[in-house]
């Protein structure tokens, strides 16, 4: 009887273990969703508002202004508070853009996140006369 009474209390107890085990994936995975959202919300944003002056051209001055921004209202102001961000211009080779002696990149450092998702856009900017293709990245943790 003592043993009946054993086993059936370790069978609860393995069940409720097992049920907490499911209910924090499937919270991981609520808050993963969000963060991708947020991601492609402030890309998209980039994209149609504040870096562009024609579909899918980045603008020069506009992304100077950009990365020379206070970074908590600029993260208000792309609607991802909450998180923290990155934002980088690369052209097709890797390298990060220059435009005036500026890097075009913004933010805080995301090396050691744990949560991270990163939206790409794809554009062209006139660089030194030249329309170049490039891609931004936001990049996008808790």
């Amino acid at each position: 009887m003592t043993l009946a009474v054993a086993l059936m209390l370790l069978m609860v107890a393995l069940e409720l273990a097992f049920w907490n085990t499911q209910i924090f994936d499937i919270e991981a995975g609520h808050d993963r969703a969000d963060l991708q959202r947020a991601a492609l919300d402030a890309s998209n944003y980039l994209m149609r508002v504040e870096l562009i002056s024609k579909p899918n051209v980045f603008e020069p001055s506009k992304v100077i202004d950009f990365v020379s921004g206070n970074y908590n209202t600029t993260m208000r102001d792309i609607g991802v508070s909450g998180f923290e961000f990155y934002f980088k211009l690369e052209d097709t080779n890797g390298s990060i853009v220059r435009l005036n002696g500026t890097d075009i990149e913004f933010g805080g450092n995301y090396s050691a996140a744990e949560n991270l998702a990163v939206a790409r856009r794809i554009g062209v900017m006139g660089i030194n006369g030249t329309s170049t293709e490039v891609i931004g990245y936001i990049y996008l943790w808790t």
